[in-house]
């Protein structure tokens, strides 16, 4: 990730939690506030990911699935977390008429064995770089890890997000999108804890050692949650974030506001 431009970027504060669900303030201030300090201070790895070709091998875990900007109509991009160890990645080239897929091409066998991994397209890059988080089994870190978009295509990483814990910290697979916050857009994170609640983090694009910044904790009242989903919604300016997770069989609601509070709100529970 040589080469890339940053510019400076307004600072978020650390959100708080609010259990109330009644109407949301929609009115939004300029953005201020000081960041928590990242969660880990060191620049990103760019170590070339272990990687090698095979033909089969079992999976386990929740895969990730996306349409990037690939080729002309755009290819299908898929990671799945492997039983052995690692993950593997396939693609479908949608710009052939027989529509073929390509892989597993393994990667990541140092990093052990994953649980559950989240993929998006960023701006880095060439054509736009890969990149994913992923839990490993058992829920004691949180990593990163980036496909290059130029020649060389290989996978990076991983980095750490967290800390390794020598208890479960987390719980499900996480939620990463790509926001509109800052200049460039910044990385932005949910992942379910294994005692109950979400632990939120964003990764400032804008700034050049592209640093993770959290843990933010919510929702530490809850039961245990299953699984999550993050979206940036027209609510707010530039966005609010807006998630729904599943915790004990009950569908939740939860946002957050884009400032000056950027406090997570929720629980709304969805009735079947």
């Amino acid at each position: 990730m040589q080469g890339r431009d940053r510019k400076t970027r307004k600072k978020e504060k650390s959100p708080s939690v609010s259990s109330s669900s009644g109407e949301r303030k929609r009115k939004m201030t300029e953005r201020k506030a000081e960041k928590s300090p990242p969660s880990l201070s060191a620049e990103p790895k760019a170590t070339l990911a272990q990687e090698e070709n095979a033909p089969s091998g079992l999976v386990t875990g929740k895969p990730s699935f996306i349409q990037s900007t690939y080729g002309m109509a755009g290819n299908f991009e898929l990671v799945v977390p492997l039983a052995e160890g690692g993950l593997a990645y396939f693609w479908r080239n949608n710009d052939d008429e027989r529509l073929p897929w390509e892989g597993p091409v393994k990667f990541a066998a140092e990093a052990g064995r994953l649980a559950g991994v989240s993929l998006i397209q960023g701006d880095f890059g060439e054509a736009g770089n890969l990149e994913l988080v992923a839990t490993d089994l058992g829920g004691h870190r949180l990593m990163h890890f980036w496909r290059d978009s130029g020649s060389a295509l290989g996978w990076y990483g991983p980095t750490q997000i967290s800390e390794k814990s020598l208890v479960p910290i987390f719980s499900g697979s996480p939620a990463m999108i790509r926001s509109n916050f800052g200049c460039r857009g910044n990385f932005d994170l949910v992942v379910p804890l294994a005692e109950g609640g979400f632990s939120y983090y964003w990764r400032d694009n804008d700034d050049p050692h592209l640093h993770w910044y959290g843990p933010f904790m919510f929702g530490m009242n809850l039961g245990p949650v299953a699984g999550v989903s993050l979206i940036q919604s027209n609510f707010g300016s530039p966005g609010h974030l807006e998630l729904v997770a599943q915790i004990e069989g009950h569908l939740a609601f939860f946002w957050r506001d884009s400032g000056p509070d950027f406090r997570w709100n929720g629980p709304q529970y969805l009735t079947l």
